[in-house]
């Protein structure tokens, strides 16, 4: 395999791991920071909790109301749930940093930072749509997503999370994680088994085509 090829193969896995990663980090925040009262200690984590479980928070406005979908149709929020973009290019900025300084301390020309920061903003900016359309039927996000058929998907299975198990489905814009651990609510033996096969030979390929760039 000649080098461009084997960065092109390398880049395709790159960015499969990349939304493996970003599922499960989805999945980790809900199900532990925002879920887990042991995290309720921990200064931004304990934040993240009291929004999400408290009093006030998220669960306590969207929490377990009659299981059709009706329930979503309104803005159940106190305030408009506003798509934060400027956020996104936060996010994406400090979590490409480690890949900056690999490429920026090694000889690595792979133009992996650029793809990151594009695929991170790109998927917080998928996440912030998704849950606006869940859960704020007033914005134009969700007659987006109907048009692209993801919408009924989508909302189907986070709908289970906070009508029928609350301990189940934590994953919102990518169901991957929740395959992968097992949290995907009457998911098929099967469907668990080949996500995890998966997952396996992405992260292999990845690794493999990344070693055979650095050692050619």
């Amino acid at each position: 395999m000649n080098l461009e090829t084997n960065l092109v193969v390398m880049r395709v896995f790159f960015i499969a791991t990349l939304v493996i990663f970003f599922s499960f980090l989805e999945w980790w925040v809900h199900k532990y920071p925002m879920h887990s009262k042991k995290f309720k200690k921990y200064p931004i984590l304990g934040l993240l909790f009291e929004s999400h479980i408290g009093s006030n928070g998220h669960h306590s406005r969207h929490g377990y109301c009659p299981n059709h979908p009706e329930c979503f149709e309104d803005d159940h929020e106190h305030e408009p749930i506003l798509q934060k973009f400027w956020f996104g290019f936060f996010v994406a900025f400090w979590g490409s940093i480690p890949l900056f300084l690999l490429e920026l301390l090694t000889s690595f020309d792979y133009h992996l930072t650029l793809i990151c920061f594009v695929s991170i903003y790109a998927y917080y900016w998928m996440f912030e749509m998704v849950h606006i359309a869940t859960h704020d039927g007033k914005h134009w996000q969700r007659e987006f997503l109907r048009k692209i058929g993801y919408f009924e998907i989508m909302l189907s299975h986070h709908m289970v999370h906070h009508t029928i198990k609350f301990n189940m489905n934590y994953a919102l814009v990518n169901h991957w994680a929740d395959y992968l651990f097992g949290t995907k609510y009457q998911a098929r033996k099967s469907s668990v088994l080949m996500v995890r096969m998966i997952t396996s030979v992405v992260l292999l390929g990845f690794l493999t085509s990344f070693l055979n760039l650095v050692y050619r």
